[in-house]
């Protein structure tokens, strides 16, 4: 069925994506890839959520744990990446999207803000390249 926003199609592409990684990976990194695979459903399924928030307020807050759930994911697919455990492909993918997905809930905090609804809005940190050699810096 079609989504209604472009935000609802990136965060539900983001989880599809989260798990066909999950399923790439390497087996012996089962626990890591439950925690990738929960961040990514996390993010889809908050943003859903929010979507049919009845307030400006817990639509806010609702942004704000998508943000937390995809600041997550970053870290699970970095940890998995930098470890060997995934195709730099596939990280690269999954990044792209995390990266997009968390421009725009950020956007849509920022313009919350500026109507006056929250004062703590910060940019999303760069997400590190994950397409370089699997071992960390």
């Amino acid at each position: 069925t079609p989504m209604s926003s472009p935000l609802q199609e990136k965060s539900y592409l983001l989880g599809v994506l989260a798990v066909k990684a999950g399923l790439s990976c390497d087996e012996r990194a089962a626990v890591l890839v439950t925690k990738l695979i929960e961040a990514g459903a996390s993010v889809g399924s908050t943003i859903e959520e929010a979507v049919g928030c009845g307030s400006r307020e817990a639509f806010r807050s609702k942004l704000y744990a998508a943000n937390e759930s995809i600041r997550a994911l970053k870290f699970w697919l970095r940890l998995l990446d930098d470890c060997d455990l995934l195709s730099a492909e596939t990280a690269a993918e999954v990044a792209a999207t995390a990266e997009e997905v968390q421009r725009i809930v950020v956007g849509c905090l920022r313009t919350l803000r500026q109507a006056g609804q929250d004062l703590r809005v910060t940019e999303p940190e760069p997400l590190p390249d994950v397409r370089t050699s699997g071992s960390p810096s």
